[in-house]
């Protein structure tokens, strides 16, 4: 290889070997050793490679894992009825939702407002993690009104998906009265549980599902990995 340009030679093979499915997606890549065997350079010369595939969202780095190959951008609908295991499935991946926390306190006045309730009234915050794949993507906080839906959480434990939960809970439908998106970067928690960088690209979502007579039922936030994801606005 051409020693001026050897590790852009190199980036450019492992890029064709993606490419022609040497590597699919959700693969570990070869460890850094192996690599500069295979390529008679230092590890140093390996690491330049490798971070251009993953400044280009091929690759990614992943936490007792290594370097893993990024899937293709997960297309997600945003609009009237965004449900996320259909929004997964719809694009034939597989999704699986993780309850990291739940708590019961009293509403905040930002919380109020958007759930219509008294700021005395109280509420169940659930967090949980969403992976596609395998690959985690998603961190979602939601608020719900606990004097409404008192064992949502007891019902969410077992069937860990809203839709099914409101069925049980008599709300055969739902739609999303208003969704605000803006860009933020992953602090250090995000970043672990998201198993991405600090300071990586996030695009959070900030929307109001509401029952068919208009009373709002959840007030959420959602924290998708920008790199991994690709929001799509729909009627």
């Amino acid at each position: 290889m051409n020693s001026k340009l050897i590790y852009y030679q190199i980036y450019e093979a492992l890029k064709k070997d993606v490419a022609d499915n040497i590597y699919n997606s959700g693969d570990k890549l070869p460890s850094e050793n192996h690599l500069s065997k295979r390529f008679g350079v230092n590890r140093h010369t390996i690491r330049r490679a490798l971070q251009i595939l993953k400044n280009e969202g091929i690759l990614f780095s992943k936490r007792g894992s290594g370097v893993i190959v990024q899937a293709s951008k997960l297309k997600y609908k945003l609009g009237k009825r965004v449900r996320f295991s259909e929004n997964i499935t719809h694009e034939n991946n597989i999704p699986k939702i993780t309850i990291i926390r739940s708590e019961y306190r009293k509403a905040s006045k930002i919380e109020a407002d958007n759930l219509k309730i008294n700021s005395k009234d109280e509420i169940l915050l659930i967090e949980t993690t969403g992976k596609i794949n395998n690959i985690p993507t998603i961190i979602t906080k939601r608020i719900i009104p606990n004097k409404r839906f008192p064992s949502f959480l007891e019902i969410f434990q077992k069937e860990l998906s809203v839709t099914n939960t409101l069925k049980l809970l008599g709300v055969n439908d739902f739609v999303r009265s208003k969704t605000n998106i803006i860009a933020e970067l992953a602090d250090s928690i995000q970043a672990n549980l998201l198993d991405c960088k600090i300071n990586s690209p996030l695009l959070k979502t900030t929307y109001v599902n509401q029952d068919l007579n208009c009373i709002p039922i959840e007030f959420s936030q959602t924290w998708f990995v920008g790199e991994r994801i690709q929001l799509t606005l729909e009627d």
